[in-house]
């Protein structure tokens, strides 16, 4: 459960989704 929680805690995907959230838009997921 710890490797996969940080596997998504730092990876793009992730980054996208704060930023998308903060900036008030749909993500674009770099990951899919």
């Amino acid at each position: 459960e710890d490797a996969a929680w940080r596997t998504v805690a730092f990876s793009a995907d992730r980054a996208e989704g704060v930023a998308a959230f903060n900036e008030k838009r749909k993500p674009q997921w770099p990951g899919v």
